[in-house]
C-alpha cells in the first residue's frame, strides 16, 4: 500500500527560456527535441548510477523540468551534480534555462506532485532573471551545513568537488544571488579532449544566442540574459584555466 506521507526533499524547478518561441519556430526541426531528450537521458544515466539510498526523480512537463531528491547529505551531492550536468548539456545545445532550488515537504507519485518545496522553487525561478538556477541564502546555508556530513564523493573527488569546494558550486553572482555554477561539471570530465569539446560547444551556443538577440533587435530585458551567459562563460574560463593560460578561442569578446 502506498504511503501518502510527505518527506523533506531538495527540489529544483527549471524553466526553459524562450520555449514558446522555440516551439513555434523549431517544433518541425528535430534538433530542439533531440537536445532536450539527450540532456534528460544523460541526466537519467547520472541519476541511476548505483548508489544506496539515493531516490532520484527528474521529469519534464512542457517547458518545465522538476528534479527532486531526499534531503540527505550524500543525496545533496548527487542532486547538485545532476543539476549542473543537466544545465551544461542543455546550454551546449543552445537551450538555456533558469530556475530555483528549495528545501521543504514534498510528495509525489506517478500521477501527481504536491510540494511546498516546488512552490518555493517556482517563486525563486521568477527572481532568477538570467539563465541561472538560484537558491536563497538560507537554503545555501542549510546545504553547506548538511554537506559537512557527506561521505566520500564518488562523482567529483578532488579539490574542485562539491564537498571540498562548495562555494565554487554554489557561486555568488554579481548581484549577490547564489546560483548553481553549472560549468563546474567540466571538472568531473576525465578526458581533456571532451572538456575542450564542451567548452567550444558552450562558447558557440552563447555566441549564437548573442547574435540572435542582436539580429532580432530584442529589448534590453531579453539581451541582458544573453550578456549574462557571455560573462559567466568568460568568468568560468578564467577560473578553469587561470588568466595566464587562457586561449583567446575560449573567450567570448564583448563585441559579440
Amino acid at each position: 500500500m502506498q504511503s501518502y506521507t510527505p518527506e523533506m526533499r531538495i527540489v529544483a524547478f527549471i524553466d526553459v527560456l524562450g520555449f514558446r518561441e522555440q516551439t513555434k519556430r523549431r517544433l518541425g526541426d528535430p534538433a530542439l527535441l533531440k537536445a532536450l531528450d539527450g540532456a534528460l537521458m544523460y541526466t537519467d544515466r547520472l541519476l541511476f548510477e548505483p548508489y544506496d539510498g539515493y531516490t532520484p526523480d527528474a521529469r519534464m512537463f512542457s517547458d518545465c523540468i522538476c528534479v527532486s531528491s531526499p534531503f540527505e547529505p550524500d543525496n545533496v551531492v548527487k542532486f547538485t551534480y545532476t543539476i549542473e550536468a543537466l544545465q551544461m548539456n542543455l546550454a551546449c545545445c543552445g537551450v538555456f534555462v533558469r530556475g530555483g532550488i528549495a528545501i521543504g515537504r514534498h510528495f509525489e507519485n506517478p500521477r501527481m506532485i504536491v510540494s511546498e518545496a516546488l512552490i518555493d522553487a517556482y517563486l525563486l525561478e521568477n527572481e532568477a532573471m538570467f539563465p541561472r538556477i538560484v537558491a536563497s541564502p538560507a537554503t545555501v546555508t542549510r546545504l553547506l551545513d548538511i554537506l559537512q556530513y557527506a561521505g566520500p564523493d564518488h562523482w567529483g573527488a578532488g579539490p574542485h568537488g562539491l564537498v571540498n569546494a562548495p562555494t565554487a558550486h554554489f557561486r555568488t553572482d554579481r548581484d549577490g544571488k547564489p546560483f548553481i555554477s553549472y560549468l563546474m561539471s567540466l571538472y568531473r570530465i576525465d578526458r581533456s579532449s571532451i572538456v575542450d569539446e564542451y567548452i567550444m560547444r558552450h562558447r558557440d551556443a552563447v555566441e549564437a544566442w548573442l547574435f540572435e538577440g542582436h539580429a532580432s533587435s530584442l529589448p534590453a530585458h531579453i539581451t541582458t540574459k544573453h550578456q549574462w551567459a557571455r560573462n559567466y562563460h568568460n568568468d568560468m574560463m578564467c577560473d578553469y584555466f587561470g588568466t595566464d593560460k587562457m586561449d583567446a578561442t575560449e573567450f567570448i569578446p564583448e563585441s559579440k
